[in-house]
């Protein structure tokens, strides 16, 4: 509430310091221009509407003053009315008994037993409808389990088949990375780097091992970059995290590279060894392997 009062104050503010502005600015080019004094025809106009403005406002200060004094008597002959009509409602008439004793008898006789048949014939009613409404409810109650059952099926399915496609993405991941950096580091150092790619993929950044490629055949920037760019689209990894763990994997390689630089060139077009290999869209496998497996 108090906000929106300040903005109702700055806008009214906004727009009083332009008014009185663009007065000025207006009444400063006539009496220039035309010795024309703005304020001999604006001053009558002014005072005549604040007097306006005034008298409003006492006036209705002062008509809701009394309505505010007199609101208990309103409301009093209010209410007195109303009880007489829902007295004058609720009077009971009598009617005249212009029949003899016994046939007053017989009618009342005859009146207990159809109440009696009518009182039986509600509470029949009514237990058939609490009946009605209970069976109804139940099976509402029942219907909103199987739903709900059905929910956590449909729940666990889809838990499930993420669980077997992370699993089918980590399996194409070491087959890929294997294949490429087979003919640049020796066995021990691809065990090290597939397990740096399951530290990255469920987020452990400080287990990262260190490793070098081979110093006759070794693994230039742009192909480690492209590397951390193919395996971190598979796994929806940031570009961040991709370059965090490939500056980690192969720190004397990129000795002279940034976290920064690393981030922001992962996927650029420099010709490398390992080139960029952008997944379709939905699928996780490499372009480069179907290739391999074609051949």
């Amino acid at each position: 509430m108090a906000n929106y009062i300040q903005i109702r104050a700055k806008k009214a503010s906004d727009v009083i310091g332009a008014g009185v502005i663009s007065y000025a600015l207006i009444g400063s080019f006539l009496l220039y221009k035309f010795h024309i004094n703005l304020m001999e025809y604006t001053t009558p106009i002014i005072l005549g509407f604040v007097v306006i403005t005034v008298s409003f406002a006492c006036t209705k200060r002062f008509f809701y003053h009394i309505m505010m004094e007199n609101s208990n008597l309103l409301s009093f002959s209010i209410r007195k009315e109303f009880i007489s009509v829902s007295d004058a409602i609720n009077e009971p008439q009598n009617e005249p008994q212009s029949e003899p004793q016994k046939a007053n008898n017989y009618t009342q006789e005859n009146e207990v037993g159809g109440q009696e048949i009518l009182n039986d014939t509600k509470n029949d009613t009514k237990n058939d409808t609490k009946n009605d409404t209970k069976n109804g409810t139940d099976e509402i109650i029942e219907h909103s389990y199987s739903y709900l059952e059905k929910y956590a099926m449909l729940q666990e399915n889809i838990e499930k088949e993420n669980i077997k496609r992370k699993v089918l993405i980590m399996e194409a991941i070491r087959e890929y990375v294997t294949y490429t950096v087979a003919p640049y580091l020796k066995k021990e150092d691809v065990l090290i780097l597939l397990e740096n790619i399951n530290c990255m993929a469920i987020g452990h950044t400080s287990s990262y091992k260190s490793i070098r490629s081979d110093l006759n055949n070794p693994l230039r920037s742009p192909d480690l970059r492209h590397l951390a760019w193919n395996i971190g689209e598979r796994l929806g990894i940031s570009n961040r995290e991709r370059a965090i763990f490939i500056k980690a994997s192969f720190p004397f390689e990129l000795r002279d590279a940034t976290v920064e630089y690393l981030e922001r060139n992962l996927r650029d077009v420099i010709p490398a060894s390992i080139p960029i290999d952008r997944p379709a869209k939905g699928d996780y496998k490499f372009n480069s392997m179907k290739k391999t497996i074609a051949a």
